[in-house]
């Protein structure tokens, strides 16, 4: 297996993978004609016209919005992991974002209003806003805010590469202790870098609770008659 990282700090021409990133760019720009002006950039870059441009379908409220792929990025970051995770982490979810969000790019998905990515996770990538994120989350303080702001700045323009193409930088919540193979999961030829692998730091999680019950407690709970809870047996 030979995944490596590529980073073309400011997508400029001599990059290993330009042509991806100038198709991501250009379908891009094609949907922008009828999209509203991109906000206002929060990464810091040095040349904001060579940027690939997301537009990006708000399932909930049915709005398409225009952004900067960094600033994508970090919203993805900041919906997908807990800022408590560190800078490093942080990083690396920085990475599998944008990886991922290029190749969603590149496939030309038919997304509600043309656009080119969603924030629906049954679809994409969760997304947030900065906005929205200290509004929902205001114990989180500027500290915690910086470190999300620098991990993608940091890896701006890194992405994850396998036999020259974009990898499939799919991720989890949680595994229970041992990821799936891919093939396993959506069917298909089987993907070298996606096999499973076991995962012992989430197998120690706490995912088990034993709670004991007489048979009238727990039929006062289940709300079953007394006459019936007397009868009850329950099995494991």
């Amino acid at each position: 297996m030979n995944i490596f990282i590529k980073k073309p700090r400011r997508y400029r021409s001599g990059a290993l993978i330009p042509a991806l990133l100038a198709l991501a760019a250009a379908l891009a720009l094609l949907r922008l004609a009828s999209m509203p002006e991109p906000e206002e950039s929060i990464i810091p870059r040095s040349a904001p016209a060579a940027e690939p441009q997301v537009t990006l379908y708000r399932h909930q409220s049915g709005e398409v919005t225009a952004l900067a792929l960094e600033d994508y990025v970090l919203g993805v970051v900041m919906a997908e992991m807990p800022l408590l995770f560190g800078g490093e982490a942080l990083k690396a979810q920085a990475v599998c974002a944008r990886t991922y969000a290029l190749r969603g790019m590149t496939a030309a998905r038919d997304f509600p209003g043309g656009a080119d990515l969603s924030d629906d996770v049954q679809e994409c990538q969760s997304y947030v806003s900065l906005m929205d994120y200290q509004a929902r989350n205001p114990e989180v303080d500027e500290e915690l805010l910086a470190l999300a702001t620098q991990a993608v700045a940091a890896t701006r323009g890194e992405i994850l590469l396998y036999k020259k193409t974009l990898a499939d930088t799919v991720y989890h919540a949680s595994c229970g202790g041992q990821t799936a193979a891919a093939a396993e999961v959506w069917g298909g030829e089987s993907v070298p870098y996606l096999r499973s692998v076991r995962c012992p730091g989430d197998a120690c999680r706490d995912y088990r609770q034993t709670t004991a019950f007489n048979a009238s407690e727990l039929g006062r709970l289940l709300e079953v008659p007394a006459d019936v809870s007397r009868r009850v047996w329950v099995r494991e």
